[in-house]
């Protein structure tokens, strides 16, 4: 059984330090160390974490295991046209293909009710991600290439619609 709720001050290391396990087992043969270390370093420092999770415009929110223990992470934004951007989606990979990255991506889009559509990006050799998207309804839009870090990366953008 797991616990969804908004991340609070005393959870920022925890995502750090889950964000980083989760980097490395999902990019660790997609993306150069020069790239992990940036998500490392710049994506994951605590300080942008902890203001990522007091934007209003924001639902960042982590689940926990019946220990109490982080096992994952999402994070979402909306815009003022009500489309919302899913930028982060981790589940510790112990824990993985267990119903929580669809827990936490549920509670994300309850959060949002308005929401008319949501956008994500993911790259093309992130093939869980990927199938996890297309297996929850959302369609392909358009692909792009996009440096990270000197390094050339193929992202597919993906969308779902929802019904109002």
């Amino acid at each position: 059984m797991h616990k969804i709720a908004k991340v609070a001050f005393d959870d920022i290391h925890e995502v750090k330090e889950l964000l980083n396990k989760t980097w490395s087992d999902t990019y660790q043969d997609i993306y150069p160390s020069t790239v992990t270390e940036m998500a490392r370093t710049v994506w994951h420092h605590p300080d942008l974490l902890l203001e990522q999770s007091k934007n209003p415009y924001s639902y960042f929110a982590v689940a926990k295991d019946e220990s109490n223990k982080i096992i994952g992470l999402i994070t979402l934004h909306i815009d003022k046209e009500g489309e919302i951007f899913l930028t982060r989606l981790f589940v510790d990979p112990t824990f993985q293909r267990k119903g929580i990255g669809e827990a936490l991506f549920l509670s994300g889009i309850e959060t949002f009710s308005e929401a008319k559509k949501v956008t994500v990006e993911v790259d093309e050799k992130n093939i869980k991600g990927f199938n996890f998207y297309k297996k929850h309804g959302f369609k392909e839009v358009s692909r792009k290439e996009e440096e990270i870090a000197k390094h050339k990366a193929n992202i597919i953008t993906l969308q779902k619609t929802f019904n109002t």
